[in-house]
């Protein structure tokens, strides 16, 4: 599942760790979420669009318009 986790997370200029530490999971974890083979419960995607200051919509969305 393609998303824009990582577009976010460089635009806010954090590291997969920091961000993994502040939603609570594995930078691995993170990482495989960032690239497509791990999908997030919503739980933790509502704690990532939070972290990065977004909207699930925006780190999940189809069209992935930035």
């Amino acid at each position: 599942m393609r998303n824009n986790v990582r577009y976010y997370r460089l635009y806010k200029g954090v590291s997969q760790r920091w961000l993994a530490q502040k939603v609570g999971c594995s930078h691995s974890t993170l990482g495989a979420i960032e690239r497509g083979e791990s999908a997030p419960n919503v739980y933790l995607a509502m704690r990532i669009a939070r972290a990065l200051d977004a909207t699930v919509e925006e780190l999940w969305r189809e069209n992935h318009d930035r």
